[in-house]
């Protein structure tokens, strides 16, 4: 509904490290108003949207001296202005820096009602681990297609088309041989998307 939320983070230079707070901000007034708090202050949080609500897996809590990953999920409606811990499965997996992508019930791609959470890893390790979440029965598909190349913090997007394409590009993969923390980073890659109906001919 034209409003941009801004949620969670972590700082590494002084305590309290997290934040739970989640901000809405209207551009159309340039006005911030602070809503429900997220159940765990964290950051790198894998994000997507379905329905018209925010989903968040997974990200890292500071504890001083090293990130970790957790397992938690949870999703926002912008309507109430709350988070809601339990009506979101928690990951399989404690991950955080990933990508994720979401589809609203009515989309005509396959994955209609569903999220792929793509990559991250428990930090300063990287995974090519790819979840399918299923909104609706609040299951996880561990056995979706992996990434080719294991990578946390990469940048990642949907184009649309038909076929579409999740895209991950960059990323740092230290046990892909790309680096750790430096370049060179990951190479971009793609997964094809299609329509529940076939081009007729």
């Amino acid at each position: 509904n034209n409003k941009v939320y801004v949620f969670g983070g972590y700082r590494n230079s002084t305590a309290p490290y997290h934040t739970m707070q989640t901000w809405e901000w209207d551009p159309e007034t340039d006005t911030w108003a602070q809503v429900g708090d997220i159940s765990l202050g964290r950051g790198y949080i894998d994000v997507a949207v379905v329905d018209g609500k925010i989903y968040g897996f997974g990200g890292d809590i500071y504890n001083g001296t090293d990130l970790l990953a957790q397992t938690k999920a949870e999703v926002f409606d912008p309507g109430t202005g709350k988070w809601n811990d339990a009506a979101v499965a928690d990951l399989p997996t404690a991950s955080g820096e990933g990508t994720a992508y979401g589809f609203d019930s009515s989309s005509p791609y396959e994955f209609a009602g569903k999220i792929i959470i793509a990559g991250g890893g428990l930090w300063p390790d990287d995974t090519a681990d790819t979840f399918l979440y299923n909104v609706a029965t609040k299951t996880y598909d561990t056995t979706f297609a992996d990434l080719n190349v294991s990578r946390r913090n990469q940048a990642g997007f949907f184009v649309p088309g038909d076929p579409g394409a999740m895209w991950v590009f960059g990323g740092r993969s230290s046990s892909a041989g790309y680096g750790s923390d430096n370049p060179p980073y990951a190479p971009p890659e793609y997964y094809t998307v299609y329509t529940f109906a076939p081009d007729i001919l």
